[in-house]
């Protein structure tokens, strides 16, 4: 008798009220820039495809095509803002210097706080905030509403939401054991800015990537030199490569399926 694998399991409650914008698998948060990409360039590609006895040219495929790319993109859940939050950048003439003014639609969440605090000196050492090119450098908490519950074993890594094209403020990245740990995550923010600088981010929008991990105990090994076994793989992964014809050859070849509802 086959027994099927019992599947991992992501629980996002809001102990803060009803929360209009919900937690979904990343893949339905594809960013707009990639969906308007076209999937090959219009210029010839060096390489040929063999098809019907003749060398046909064909096209260089677009980023669109990169497997490895998308699933960074699609991997596991997006937690959106509930709110919107108007950021920016001015000078202050009383004090004689760029401050960051920052403000949500609504102050709090229930019982949480939309936007805290946090200290800049926690971070003094971080290159990032010693950069001389941005007129003001601040950190902010974005209020979570989600309390995030895993299956035994299983953590989340909390990052910013990938190749979403925000270039004005970055998610802090953080790992967290929630299975166990039952609290609402804060999310360090870091904003580099210009006076000048002013934006809306919508209530909607992707605030924070979630993706679950089983925990396991790892070693790891270096060699110089593979084995002949593994010599033997790598010859036959590049002969994969290599020898096939048409696109997607890692997709067709190599790629397993990730699924996150």
């Amino acid at each position: 008798m086959f027994f099927k694998k019992k599947k991992s399991k992501v629980i996002f409650i809001s102990n803060c009220g009803s929360i209009p914008h919900e937690p979904a698998p990343a893949v339905n948060f594809i960013p707009n820039w990639f969906q308007v990409q076209k999937s090959y360039t219009s210029e010839e590609s060096k390489t040929h495809a063999w098809l019907k006895n003749t060398i046909k040219p064909s096209f260089s495929p677009s980023i669109k095509k990169c497997i490895p790319m998308r699933e960074s993109m699609t991997a596991g859940y997006i937690i959106p803002f509930p709110y919107d939050v108007a950021v920016k950048c001015t000078f202050d003439e009383q004090i004689g210097e760029p401050v960051i003014g920052i403000y949500a639609g609504v102050p709090k969440i229930g019982y949480l706080e939309t936007i805290g605090k946090h200290e800049l000196t926690q971070l003094k050492e971080y290159p990032l905030i010693k950069s001389k090119d941005f007129d003001a450098i601040k950190v902010f908490k974005f209020g979570n509403p989600w309390i995030i519950k895993t299956s035994p074993g299983v953590s989340c890594v909390f990052q910013h939401p990938q190749y979403q094209g925000f270039d004005k403020w970055e998610i802090l990245s953080g790992v967290v054991d929630t299975d166990d740990y039952q609290n609402n995550i804060l999310f360090p923010t870091l904003f580099r800015l210009n006076v000048g600088d002013e934006f809306i981010i919508k209530a909607g929008s992707p605030m924070i990537q979630v993706i679950p991990f089983e925990r396991k105990s790892w070693t790891h090994e270096v060699k110089q030199f593979p084995s002949k076994e593994e010599s033997i793989l790598i010859d036959h992964s590049r002969h994969k490569i290599n020898s096939s014809v048409g696109g997607n050859r890692y997709l067709r070849w190599f790629w397993k399926r990730k699924d996150y509802k």
